[in-house]
């Protein structure tokens, strides 16, 4: 069960990371709403993870300690562990959440800026033209 878990883990930093140099990288060009929502949910993925973890190894040692002293299986206790691995499932579902809005919020803000670049492009182009037939109209 624990080497689930760790392997769970290893596949999570590789997105992680790829996720904060997005966020950064973004930060940099612009802080706007999407990105601090960006920013909110990714931080709030890492500290759900970092709490799932020691939920689940803080219950894994209680339930441990708990058979070697018994020798049976302990009754469902309510401990404060399950505070921890609580909190961090609810902080992974919260931060993904956050990171997708955000997400989401910059794609439509970027495709905004794109429209608006291909219509100044052709501001631009129309312009150039107009200056073309007036130039060529005029005596050299």
């Amino acid at each position: 069960m624990m080497h689930s878990g760790l392997i769970g883990i290893v596949l999570w930093i590789p997105v992680l990371v790829g996720l904060w140099v997005g966020v950064i990288g973004l930060g940099k060009a612009g802080r706007g709403a999407a990105w601090w929502l960006m920013l909110v949910g990714i931080s709030s993925l890492c500290l759900g993870l970092v709490f799932t973890v020691l939920g689940s190894f803080l219950a894994v040692q209680n339930i441990s300690a708990s058979i070697a002293s018994s020798g049976a299986t302990p009754p469902p206790t309510f401990g404060g562990y399950q505070f921890i691995l609580a909190g961090g499932i609810v902080a992974l579902g919260l931060g993904l959440l956050l990171f997708v809005i955000g997400f989401a919020l910059h794609g439509f803000q970027a495709r905004r800026s794109r429209e608006r670049i291909s219509e100044l492009e052709m501001v631009i182009e129309a312009q150039n033209e107009q200056l073309a037939r007036f130039q060529g109209e005029r005596p050299a």
